[in-house]
């Protein structure tokens, strides 16, 4: 659990930095959205810089983890985005 909520803490960090909203966590992962519930000119924008700040969170936290342990296990993963008005 310590390292589930260790990575969902930096991805937290993520949305909150680039103005998004998290909705909720769902294991190891996050629903997180921007411009609700005002839309605006930047949603897509800060959606794409969020997703792009959070493989770098993991990249650095990888690095930290293999240093600290020795070990060359990583975590890995991937970003689904969307834009417009979801139905």
């Amino acid at each position: 659990m310590a390292c589930c909520a260790a990575f969902n803490g930096r991805m937290e960090d993520e949305v909150f930095r680039h103005g998004g909203c998290l909705e909720k966590f769902i294991g190891d992962a996050l629903l997180a959205t921007f411009g609700v519930p005002d839309p605006g000119a930047r949603d897509a924008t800060d959606t794409l810089a969020c997703a792009r700040g959070m493989l770098a969170a993991l990249t650095t936290w990888n690095d930290e983890r293999c240093a600290a342990t020795a070990s060359r296990r990583c975590a890995w993963a991937w970003a689904a985005l969307r834009t417009g008005c979801a139905r």
